[in-house]
């Protein structure tokens, strides 16, 4: 019988991007989830679940710093309609907030920037994660209940301020901490990075 404990992602792929992140540019990642999520009619989200999320989202917007918000991009869904309600909410209330569509791989991305913010648990936050990239997430309860075999390390996250339960929060931190490198690269911060993945990843993947 299979008897190894469960793991949440198992694609080894993932580890081919590992410590990848060579920065290019000062600029900040953060990737929106779900956008293409909304009706035909671009009016309103399928169900509450997205309400939480964009939520979220402008509130960590609204929270941040002129030092911060004007490093940061928006990477959108790739093919999405300029006709998009998000996009129509982002150029009313945040016109000096960059966007972008993108054409290329998030990897490219990773290997690029400078910094990541994750928003939603996805592969995409564990890719960072792998790729070195500094990074700090956001994952309210409204929208995230990690599975009972993983909420420790979520926890831990939240401990080492990698985590933070809102986009107010997370902002708030960022604003103080985003030109400290000596935090963001600190043994402290690595090792916890190194430690979510082991226990999230299968133990036989080396890191």
């Amino acid at each position: 019988k299979f008897k190894q404990k469960q793991k949440q992602y198992t694609d080894k792929i993932f580890l081919r991007i590992q410590n990848s992140n060579k920065p290019k540019n000062n600029k900040i990642l953060m990737p929106i989830s779900f956008v293409s999520n909304f009706n035909k009619h671009y009016e309103f989200p399928r169900s509450s679940d997205y309400i939480f999320y964009y939520r979220e989202i402008f509130n960590f917007l609204e929270n941040l710093n002129d030092n911060v918000s004007n490093k940061l991009v928006l990477r959108l869904m790739p093919n999405l309609p300029k006709k998009n309600f998000f996009i129509k909410i982002l150029n009313k209330n945040f016109p000096n907030i960059y966007y972008e569509i993108p054409e290329d791989n998030i990897n490219t991305s990773l290997k690029n920037y400078s910094f990541f913010i994750g928003s939603i648990n996805s592969t995409t936050i564990l890719q960072a994660m792998l790729s070195g990239i500094p990074l700090i997430m956001f994952l309210h309860k409204d929208y995230f209940i990690p599975n009972h075999n993983f909420k420790k390390y979520y926890e831990f996250l939240k401990k080492k301020h990698i985590l933070f339960n809102n986009g107010k929060s997370a902002a708030s931190f960022l604003n103080n901490k985003f030109e400290n490198k000596n935090f963001w690269y600190s043994a402290s911060i690595k090792n916890a990075r190194k430690y979510f993945i082991k226990n999230i990843l299968y133990n036989k993947y080396k890191l």
